[in-house]
């Protein structure tokens, strides 16, 4: 059964805003000391760590294209691995710096339910996207 592709990519956008709306409105809740903590805590995040699974997914790609390493259903399962790796390690030292900040529980928990959406989104997209192929 194969399945339109913009289906994946939908509920792929529909987890990214969704969860871009939760972390949003927690922050709306926030007072204005805490919004500047959040600004010192995670304004230096470089751009080289946010291109490092996308070097490594494009690297996997080349490689595994150029020696004929691999099919379409083995890139996807890498990419699905290293994209929800990131997302996870990012999510956890996220948690950690909210809590070593004193952030209340109550926004820790709500960025937490903004990762879990982001990440489950990405899972099913691929997910769907991988066993269209099989």
């Amino acid at each position: 059964m194969t399945i339109n592709i913009y289906i994946p990519l939908a509920i792929f956008m529909a987890a990214v805003f969704g969860s871009r709306w939760l972390i949003n409105k927690a922050n709306e809740e926030l007072p204005n000391e805490q919004k500047a903590k959040l600004v010192e805590l995670f304004g230096n995040r470089s751009l080289v760590n946010r291109l490092i699974p996308a070097a490594i997914i494009v690297g996997v790609m080349l490689v595994g294209y150029q020696f004929e390493l691999m099919t379409n259903i083995w890139f996807l399962l890498i990419a699905l691995i290293t994209v929800i790796t990131v997302f996870v390690f990012t999510a956890v030292t996220t948690q950690s710096k909210l809590k070593q900040a004193n952030f209340n529980d109550e926004y820790r928990k709500k960025m937490l339910n903004s990762s879990i959406i982001r990440i489950g989104g990405i899972a099913i997209c691929f997910g769907m996207l991988i066993f269209n192929r099989i």
